[in-house]
């Protein structure tokens, strides 16, 4: 269960962020990298033999499907631009494997904080990179404004005296930056939170965060495996400690405000909102690909609708498209083609688990 995830590392004062290996992402980006083999190369980097890795990966997509089977309507109908695979990814996030010490969010969390912050990217880089892509087709959520609070509670006391002997840790005092360098799972509802504190004969344990100001994450209650009303924060954000209420009753309070701070590898997150875009557009032209799609011949689109087609899918920035003779794609937009180009063939953009295939012809003047 993600809320638990809280490791001391995490309190460690470093200069080190991810868009340091923002090179290493945009290369990767390029790829259409599934969630099965992304985490099966996470659990091999991670030292897993390859019998175990395959039965991990095998447990949390069987535990994904039944989940997403469960919610499919109600995530295509508030996340229509969401594709199965998307949903997937989000929801994996969310599993424990049969071996807890390798369920995805802890490998990714642990990797994330480590010391070794360069190794640990390149363990978890395909995982990161498909669940941020995915994560940022979902629209942002920002708390009710009778509450304007998430909460997090972690199963820990954490440190709110001076170390003098560790320069690099940075106690919980009242003004003091602190950074969350993983995801970050949070609730609205605080009586959501409350159920991960620890257990201490009858006695809740543990530390409260309440995070204020102008903070947002994503709303991935319809992709949890346990059903909990989550709301997830990307990493590196970053607050100011406001207040602290050292132990009563065995729990100590903190109150964090978010610094507005940009979000990292920010440059992955535009090419997505592009994607999302086009999707969009997509979705309009849905009559003319249904009529395409339904005709034995689908050749016989009006040229007014060809015309009309595809300049509902321009390039970027007013650019033309230049199709890879690799995998088809434009290299600045990455919509689909082919290695002719532009000129006298079909266009076929099947979305994976969509209701509908997109089929148009485009011919030049």
């Amino acid at each position: 269960m993600s809320l638990l995830f809280y490791l001391e590392e995490e309190d460690n004062q470093r200069d080190e962020s991810i868009d340091q290996y923002k090179d290493i992402f945009l290369k990767n980006q390029q790829k259409e990298e599934k969630l099965s083999n992304a985490l099966y190369i996470m659990y091999l980097l991670s030292g897993v033999d390859k019998v175990k890795a395959t039965s991990l990966v095998k447990d949390i997509l069987v535990k994904c499907k039944e989940t997403i089977e469960n919610n499919y309507k109600q995530i295509k109908g508030k996340y229509p631009n969401l594709t199965g695979s998307d949903a997937m990814t989000i929801c994996s996030y969310t599993c424990e494997s049969f071996d807890s010490n390798y369920s995805p969010y802890k490998v990714l969390n642990k990797n994330l904080v480590s010391e070794n912050r360069r190794n640990g990217i390149k363990i978890i880089l395909n995982y990161l990179s498909i669940l941020l892509k995915s994560l940022r087709k979902l629209p942002k959520y920002y708390p009710p404004k009778n509450n304007n609070y998430l909460y997090r509670c972690i199963g820990k006391h954490i440190n709110y005296k001076i170390d003098p002997f560790n320069k690099k840790y940075v106690p919980y005092l009242p003004g003091n930056l602190k950074t969350f360098w993983g995801f970050t799972s949070t609730s609205p509802n605080i009586k959501t939170s409350y159920n991960f504190l620890d257990n201490k004969i009858n006695l809740k344990s543990g530390t409260i965060f309440t995070l204020c100001g102008d903070i947002w994450g994503y709303d991935i209650t319809l992709f949890n495996y346990y059903k909990e009303e989550e709301i997830l924060l990307e990493p590196e954000r970053k607050f100011i400690i406001s207040q602290i209420y050292p132990p009563v009753n065995e729990i100590i309070h903190v109150r964090c405000e978010i610094q507005n701070t940009p979000i990292v590898l920010n440059k992955i997150r535009t090419n997505i909102e592009n994607s999302s875009l086009q999707n969009k557009e997509s979705i309009n032209i849905q009559k003319i690909s249904k009529k395409a799609n339904n005709s034995k011949n689908k050749n016989n689109l009006k040229k007014s609708d060809q015309i009309k087609t595809i300049n509902k899918i321009k390039c970027k920035e007013g650019k033309n498209h230049e199709f890879s003779n690799i995998n088809g794609k434009c290299r600045f937009c990455s919509i689909l083609g082919c290695e002719k180009g532009l000129s006298n063939h079909e266009f076929s953009n099947i979305m994976e688990n969509a209701d509908f295939a997109v089929y148009w012809v485009v011919k030049k003047d």
